[in-house]
């Protein structure tokens, strides 16, 4: 069974980034303006989504807050873990989330002290009923060694 479960994550990530392409394409060909007026309602959609996912901007306004990152990347993998033991009865739909942060605030901090304190952070999201949280957090020097 689990590559049936492999298979529905796959489809749902699928699924998930063909929605973001067809919303991006409408609010493109509905915009008078071009790109850019499809940009600005990109940014309107998507404020709209992230107010009705308080996981989600919860994790954006903390960490933006604290630790000014000059990259911030939050994908929702809850989909692909509905129904699993850990879940399973949720009255949240947001419970799993990778996240990635490039701060300045990072540097001379260790990998682990960098996790607890993202981690910290987000207690009240923990306690809401977030469930798993994988995290990346590297510093920008860190971030464009890798980019080499």
């Amino acid at each position: 069974m689990p590559v049936m479960d492999g298979r529905v994550a796959a489809l749902a990530s699928v699924a998930a980034a063909a929605a973001a392409v067809m919303i991006w394409w409408k609010c493109k060909s509905l915009s008078p303006e071009g790109a850019s007026g499809a940009a600005a309602s990109h940014q309107a959609a998507r404020s709209n989504l992230v107010s009705n996912r308080p996981i989600a901007s919860g994790i954006e306004r903390k960490v933006k807050e604290a630790l000014r990152p000059t990259q911030l990347l939050i994908h929702d993998d809850s989909a692909a873990h509905r129904g699993h033991a850990g879940v399973a009865g949720s009255n949240i739909a947001e419970t799993h989330f990778r996240v990635e942060v490039i701060s300045p605030l990072f540097e001379g901090v260790s990998k682990i002290e960098r996790q607890r304190k993202v981690q910290d952070l987000l207690k009240d999201e923990f306690a809401a009923g977030l469930h798993a949280l994988e995290l990346i957090c590297r510093t920008p020097a860190e971030q464009s060694r890798l980019r080499t």
